[in-house]
């Protein structure tokens, strides 16, 4: 059993992104990133645009495990949730190796907007499906609520903050 206090080494400031569950962390917003659907423009000129969410169930998915642990993507229409069962081509745990396998057509991808942001600037992935995402998740830097922050901590945040608050993360 690990010990709370001074020997305890995990971390308890970090960068998150999505909501946080209640708890006793502080969270200082910077920012917020967006899920999105892309694929390479080979791949659209061969196997066409999806319209629809329902579409995707036509289309070869790179499924990223660390997005989406099932095989299914989540969309919105309104205010409702769609869910919608992918024909995952290739599954992987390595945001890398997804990204390449779609980058070189090998199916739509769903990742965060910050993983393929270069990729979309250098015309090699192009979104789709963009009026039906899912709300945008807030990117968070967090920390143990104290009166007494320590001073190591309290610059870490302070500087987490406003580096964070300059990315683009679209």
């Amino acid at each position: 059993a690990r010990r709370e206090g001074r020997g305890d080494r995990r971390a308890r400031h970090a960068v998150r992104i999505g909501h946080l569950p209640d708890s006793s962390l502080v969270a200082v917003s910077v920012g917020k990133v967006r899920r999105v659907v892309c694929a390479s423009p080979e791949y659209l000129q061969r196997r066409g645009i999806p319209r629809t969410p329902a579409d995707i169930r036509g289309h070869a998915c790179v499924r990223h495990t660390g997005l989406a642990p099932r095989a299914d993507w989540h969309f919105r229409s309104g205010r409702r949730t769609i869910t919608v069962p992918i024909n995952a081509s290739i599954s992987c745990n390595d945001i890398n190796s997804s990204l390449d396998a779609c980058v070189n057509g090998r199916g739509l991808g769903m990742f965060l907007s910050y993983q393929t942001a270069p990729y979309k600037e250098a015309k090699r992935l192009r979104y789709v499906l963009e009026g039906c995402e899912t709300e945008p998740m807030p990117v968070q830097v967090v920390f143990p609520q104290s009166r007494l922050v320590s001073g190591k901590v309290r610059a870490f945040v302070d500087e987490c903050v406003s580096k964070l608050r300059q990315v683009q993360f679209d």
